[in-house]
């Protein structure tokens, strides 16, 4: 992993699963990763409503009109293990947010709940 968010967000990620294989999204406390949720989003995984964001950083927010990053959603929410992707994506402005870490939360026991992520934004 390249990036100090994703390091961070997957250090944190791990510390609230534990022993599961991914944690709940009520597990997750925006408070403790504050210094990142600028750069952090969580996507549902509805594949008809093209895995929306659920919730989105301020940076998230200015970079992106629509999902990003649809094509990972149900490999990560299958096998409920983290992925380090590497996705380069730009606005119609020019801006550039590289996509690093997308991560499995379980969403009220259901596997294909909601997923975690982070992205470096330039």
């Amino acid at each position: 992993m390249k990036t100090p968010p994703c390091r961070k967000l997957l250090t944190y990620w791990n510390a609230r699963r534990g022993a599961r294989r991914a944690p709940e999204r009520g597990d997750i406390e925006p408070g403790a990763i504050r210094d990142i949720l600028g750069d952090s989003f969580i996507i549902g995984f509805d594949v008809e409503a093209g895995h929306p964001f659920r919730l989105a950083g301020t940076r998230v927010c200015t970079l992106f009109g629509r999902e990003p990053v649809g094509a990972l959603v149900p490999p990560v929410a299958d096998e409920a293990v983290a992925v380090v992707a590497g996705v380069a994506a730009r606005t119609a402005k020019g801006s550039r947010a590289d996509l690093e870490l997308l991560l499995p939360l379980h969403h009220r026991g259901r596997t294909h709940g909601r997923l975690l992520g982070v992205l470096e934004c330039k």
